[in-house]
């Protein structure tokens, strides 16, 4: 005849220990508040250590976090290109001065070139008109291109053109007649060296000066 839970548990009842008494009683003065910032703090570190987060979503951040560096590095390229056409080594120096990864930068400056945003071959045209505005010679301009890190290939191939074009001779014969009229009046010795002076300042070849010279400052058709 089956008998039932609670007439087994009457009829036997269970002995408890003093080891089951001590395990299961908790003193008032004993218990621990658990609050619900700690609880939230203890559920981050276990899941900060379980090995399949590590795997994917601290990788996954990882990911945020270089795109979102990569996001910052276009932007202030942008900026300097607002301000004014730079070449492909000097926006990098500029960039890495910021602070930004290399990994950021190369993503950066390899997009800019696609859109041609940056072409060192147009910027040293562009280098190479403004020196002949200012009256430079072949020798200054390769200088100044230089000093703007333009690619050394760049460099060569543009001032080279410029110079088959005959864009520093007319800059020379354009900078001795503004000397020659601006001196008239002055003594031959003084006249020769301001131009020569200036001349040699501005980096133009030897040859180019002295034919110039004997052009307007000794022709008698001054």
């Amino acid at each position: 005849m089956p008998i039932s839970v609670e007439s087994f548990l009457r009829d036997h009842p269970v002995e408890r220990t003093e080891e089951d008494d001590e395990s299961n009683s908790v003193k008032p003065h004993t218990r621990k508040k658990i609050s619900h910032k700690s609880v939230l703090l203890s559920a981050k570190n276990n899941i900060k250590n379980m090995p399949y987060v590590k795997n994917t979503k601290v990788s996954d951040l990882s990911d945020e976090l270089c795109n979102s560096s990569e996001d910052d590095c276009r932007e202030a390229a942008l900026r300097l290109l607002d301000y004014a056409p730079r070449s492909v080594m000097d926006m990098r120096k500029r960039l890495k001065e910021k602070g930004y990864t290399e990994v950021a930068i190369d993503a950066v400056i390899h997009r800019l070139l696609e859109l041609h945003l940056l072409d060192d071959n147009q910027y040293a045209q562009m280098v190479i008109r403004s020196c002949a505005v200012r009256l430079l010679g072949a020798r200054a301009t390769r200088m100044e291109l230089q000093r703007k890190n333009v690619d050394p290939a760049a460099i060569s191939q543009n001032v080279a053109s410029a110079q088959n074009s005959g864009v520093f001779t007319e800059a020379a014969w354009e900078l001795g007649r503004k000397t020659a009229s601006r001196t008239r009046n002055l003594e031959p010795l003084v006249r020769r060296r301001r131009f020569f002076a200036a001349a040699a300042r501005k980096g133009h070849d030897l040859n180019v000066i002295n034919e110039v010279y004997a052009a307007l400052f000794e022709s008698n058709n001054e």
